[in-house]
């Protein structure tokens, strides 16, 4: 049986009820906040899932969250209502998260993993919608990007990876017990809010065999923006060599006004090999993808063509730039595009050369190829 999983919010619906049904959610309400206002300010998640067979249908829906919503209008005249307060630490019950399908506790059987804005990591058996032992748990700030997981201690057991928009990164074991966390703003002694972060991505940067997280964010020091791109360790979450590094981010748009306190969503990093040699590649893909060893390209010096360091390539947007930063060296290069880029960079053979492109989607609608003759195409590279 074949199902989407999809991540919900949603408000009390005041087309239906206005005029048509009295609130009398309670026995002993004094009707005070039988009103619209009063309605909307509440917001509650859940987890639907739709089944995909001869007779397509929405199958079970399991609530999450329930909870005020501190952008809804407060209205202080209300009848026996008193001034209303806007939740400080924006832990409003929104589901902005993508779910997360993996088999966690090892048992043959699809589980289900999502993070929500109050907080709460849920992990629950995909066909019953029920908790396994140990969560849900809570961590102290909103969880807006997509859970990763991952066995990265080489002990068959799965890694769970979680950042919020505070900046900080947890990985837990199966058991929702923390192996480690770390905030990033401790990296660069920053003590004021991050302002804009993206989803994380997880592959080996320095190639040294074991997976690593990468990320950005962006941060108002003084009155210039600053966007940092993280590499950290899934192992240990220590920094890796060279990171994290700085870039400025120079767009009008970045003026620091209006909307500067409402957390953006920065592109997800694109983790790929630029480099022309690719021969550690072969007996790998020889194998089906099925050696033992994990394929490491040693340092070379007849290769200028994406650097002479082993590891990936980051290809970061950061404004209107695209920037492509060698993970085992740290050397950079900037594609000026011209036109914000608010999208991940996606890879493939676009032209069919049988080498690589990076595709570029821009704010404005347009769609760029940067042609890589020099790097070949192969499944393992997309």
């Amino acid at each position: 049986e074949e199902m989407i999983f999809m991540a919900v919010s949603y408000y009390f619906d005041e087309d239906e009820y206005e005029g048509f049904f009295s609130y009398n959610r309670f026995e002993n309400t004094d009707k005070g906040d039988e009103t619209e206002i009063n309605r909307g300010m509440h917001v509650g998640s859940a987890l639907v899932a739709y089944v995909l067979d001869k007779n397509p249908r929405f199958g079970r829906e399991e609530h999450l969250d329930l909870s005020g919503d501190p952008t809804a209008p407060h209205n202080i005249t209300l009848v026996s209502a008193v001034p209303i307060r806007s939740d400080g630490n924006k832990l409003s019950a929104f589901a902005l998260a993508t779910p997360t399908i993996a088999d966690i506790d090892g048992n043959d059987e699809e589980d289900v993993l999502i993070g929500t804005s109050m907080g709460m990591i849920y992990c629950m058996h995909a066909r019953h919608m029920y908790n396994i032992d140990g969560w849900p748990v809570q961590i102290p700030n909103p969880i807006e990007s997509r859970i990763l997981v991952e066995d990265v201690l080489g002990d068959t057991n799965l890694e769970i990876f979680v950042n919020d928009v505070a900046g900080n990164i947890f990985c837990f074991d199966i058991k929702a017990n923390i192996i480690w966390n770390r905030s990033l703003k401790d990296t660069i002694q920053f003590t004021d809010e991050i302002l804009a972060i993206s989803p994380m991505t997880m592959g080996d940067v320095n190639g040294d065999g074991i997976l690593d997280i990468v990320m950005t964010f962006k941060v108002l020091e003084g009155s210039q923006w600053a966007s940092y791109v993280v590499a950290i360790s899934a192992k240990t979450g220590d920094d890796l060599a060279n990171f994290p590094m700085k870039f400025e981010s120079p767009l009008p748009i970045d003026d620091g006004t209006a909307d500067a306190k409402i957390l953006q969503k920065l592109p997800q990093a694109l983790l790929i090999d630029l480099h022309g040699e690719q021969g550690h590649w072969k007996p790998y893909l020889y194998r089906n993808g099925t050696g033992w060893d994990h394929p490491v390209k040693e340092r070379v010096h007849d290769s200028p063509h994406g650097g002479k360091a082993p590891g990936l390539h980051i290809v970061q947007p950061i404004g209107s730039n695209v920037y492509i930063i060698e993970g085992g060296s740290g050397c950079t290069q900037n594609i000026a595009v011209g036109e914000e880029i608010n999208a991940m960079v996606q890879a493939d053979d676009v032209h069919g050369t049988n080498n690589i492109d990076l595709v570029v989607s821009t704010r404005s609608g347009n769609i760029l190829t940067l042609e890589s003759p020099a790097v070949p195409y192969h499944p393992l590279n997309v």
